[in-house]
């Protein structure tokens, strides 16, 4: 029997109020966060993880007790995702599911000796974005193959490096929908108002990376029109980034564009978070609440977020599906050569 090792793989975030500093520093410390040589990126990143601590990220970890959710939703859909592949498999192969993350604990090598006690013939990669872009994606795989080769892993490895066009993960996200609609359109309705805008939302998305090619921005709007399709009839929408961090930048519009033109419009607001499969601190703080504030301090008449994916099940089938079937399955010693020249990949320093 093939044993295949299936890694969830995400940012992580800090796991106790001591964590915060570290957290950031290991986040800014990466060259696709902050462009920068070494010597410098490393300063910069004390820096700038020193002025973020004491900005809206902490008073984001402060309203979560300091304990980022991510890590336990993530191995909740390694949990899930497990169960699925090793209920409809097509061959003789036993699937483990992890999850690691790239800037806090269980960091790569930490799996990777859990992975060896498995005895794997075999890795799948699976960075949990459904948009594959350079910040996200092949950061997330460069730091595996880094880590790999200081390990000496020697395991076939493939990756999927993108789902946001799978029919499962379209449908799992108009099923976490569903209740949000009604819930604010059943609004809208008593009031009188028009019926709500879809505000489809995506991490923040640096200029720099559209420049070489990223294809982030418009796998970002593709998934915004497959999920409007699939809800059938006509919806107003708009597609936004989450602003960006303290010392960087990113292209429009943003969230707190298009809730001004909400208000300006004075149609209701639902939220929908499109490059985000689990609920995090982003989700959780800042669309929930500061977002929240913000879109009633401005006078957007209603608001509403609806959940991320999640573990939903047509979601899960979706990923199984990837996997058993191996058509998207990439092997990494080929995996995208021309874009591994345009972001910083082959030095262990870097």
């Amino acid at each position: 029997m093939e044993r295949v090792a299936v890694v969830l793989i995400n940012t992580g975030g800090p796991d106790n109020k001591k964590a915060i500093l570290p957290y950031l520093f290991n986040y800014y410390k990466d060259p696709q966060n902050l462009p920068l040589p070494l010597g410098l990126r490393t300063l910069g990143a004390f820096f700038t993880a020193l002025v973020q601590r004491f900005t809206t990220m902490r008073e984001s970890y402060r309203r979560l007790a300091f304990q980022s959710p991510l890590l336990q939703n993530t191995k909740a859909q390694a949990i899930s995702l497990e169960r699925v592949l090793n209920s409809t498999k097509l061959k003789d192969i036993h699937y483990r599911c992890y999850a690691s993350m790239i800037y806090w604990h269980p960091f790569s090598d930490e799996v990777m000796d859990e992975i060896k006690s498995y005895k794997a013939d075999r890795i799948i990669l699976l960075p949990m974005f459904p948009q594959k872009s350079f910040k996200t994606t092949y950061a997330m795989v460069k730091d595996w193959l880094v880590t790999a080769s200081q390990e000496k892993l020697g395991i076939k490895t493939q990756v999927i490096d993108k789902f946001y066009d799978s029919q499962g993960f379209v449908e799992g996200l108009c099923a976490q929908m569903s209740s949000s609609i009604y819930r604010i359109s059943d609004k809208a309705r008593r009031a009188n108002l028009p019926k709500p805008r879809m505000i489809f939302i995506g991490r923040y998305h640096q200029p720099r990376f559209k420049k070489i090619g990223d294809p982030y921005e418009a796998e970002l709007n593709e998934t915004a029109a497959a999920i409007v399709k699939a809800l059938g009839g006509e919806h107003d929408y708009r597609v936004c980034y989450q602003p960006a961090p303290t010392f960087s930048s990113t292209i429009g519009p943003t969230i707190f564009d298009v809730l001004k033109e909400a208000a300006d419009d004075q149609v209701p607001a639902l939220i929908v978070p499109i490059s985000y499969v689990v609920e995090d601190p982003v989700t959780l703080i800042h669309m929930d609440q500061l977002y929240a504030e913000f879109a009633e301090k401005i006078g957007v008449p209603l608001y509403e977020r609806a959940p991320t994916v999640s573990n939903q099940p047509d979601f899960m089938s979706a990923l199984a599906s990837k996997i058993i079937n191996e058509e998207s399955l990439i092997d990494v010693d080929i995996y995208d050569d021309s874009l591994k020249r345009k972001i910083i990949w082959n030095s262990e320093n870097e």
